[in-house]
């Protein structure tokens, strides 16, 4: 969290100018025994995981999950040197060794298809197995600094993003937040907890809406107000983030009314930050677009 809050690494502290260390939230991100273990030497449930980890069971009640079907529980696949540390300082989950799971780790060697056979050597198995990403929108951070809660305008499901991580596609997800005139946004590499055994057809990534729509536009409106209705709207599917992603990717940002009501603030954000992982090239964006889409359908939900 202070990686990414830094204004040293172009974070929201630039706005807020309130040093991490008198957050509310920092109590949640504190390394304490007591976080995990009722006792010490006990076993951890799974409970005491998604007591913090809420974004996963946000997951799960918007799309199922084999490993989750299937039964299994955290540590199964995470780690407890993941948990525990190793004794090096890393910055961000997302730090190279930072993280032990891996799809490798348990699907060694993959099964034998030609989906695997073209692009098992490019792109991770997120950007095919991740159904979508749940995505918080809009953290209202004066909330956060007078009441000590978080408070956001919604939650979206249903949609992922495409940046390049480690030599390989992958899939992506954001945060959002806004305070006082100031919009913000960190885009990273993410791999959710929706895997599907055959998630993706040709024609979600290739041709996909967004990304015709950034061919046609110059753009892709990831949300967008919608002035009648008095709500945002957002994409769907699969969105590639494009190498002019700082101004090609549009946002519309909300804010709360003296009546608490949820009205629009601006085309934003300010700032996009991304610290880990890069935008698409011009070149996956052509191969991308190299395939026409059978399938003309409608790429927008609606969400309060």
């Amino acid at each position: 969290m202070v990686t990414w809050y830094l204004a040293d690494n172009g974070g929201f502290e630039q706005y807020s100018d309130i040093p991490y260390d008198q957050l509310y939230c920092r109590d949640c991100h504190k390394p304490l025994c007591v976080n995990c273990h009722m006792v010490a030497g006990d076993s951890v449930p799974q409970s005491r995981c998604l007591g913090c980890h809420g974004l996963v069971q946000l997951e799960w009640d918007s799309h199922a999950d084999v490993h989750q079907a299937a039964g299994m529980e955290c540590m199964q696949c995470h780690s407890s040197r993941e948990m525990h540390g190793d004794g090096t300082r890393y910055y961000s989950l997302l730090d190279e060794g930072a993280m032990d799971t891996t799809c490798e780790g348990c699907h060694t060697p993959l099964a034998d298809n030609e989906y695997h056979a073209r692009h098992g050597n490019t792109i991770d198995c997120t950007a095919c197995h991740v159904q979508g990403v749940v995505t918080c929108y809009v953290c209202h951070f004066e909330t956060e600094l007078e009441e000590g809660r978080k408070l956001s305008y919604g939650q979206y499901a249903g949609w992922v993003f495409l940046v390049n991580y480690r030599g390989k596609v992958h899939s992506a997800n954001f945060q959002s937040v806004k305070y006082r005139d100031h919009s913000f946004l960190a885009m990273a590499p993410f791999g959710a907890h929706t895997i599907g055994k055959a998630v993706r057809q040709c024609d979600d990534c290739h041709n996909s809406d967004a990304l015709e729509e950034y061919s046609s536009t110059g753009a892709i409106q990831a949300t967008r107000w919608n002035d009648c209705e008095r709500r945002i709207e957002y994409a769907s599917g699969v969105v590639p983030v494009p190498p002019d992603w700082q101004t090609a990717l549009e946002f519309d940002f909300v804010d709360l009314d003296d009546e608490g009501n949820w009205v629009f603030m601006e085309a934003g954000p300010d700032t996009f930050q991304m610290l880990f992982g890069t935008p698409l090239t011009r070149e996956q964006l052509e191969r991308l677009a190299g395939q026409d889409r059978a399938d003309r359908r409608s790429g927008w939900r609606v969400s309060r």
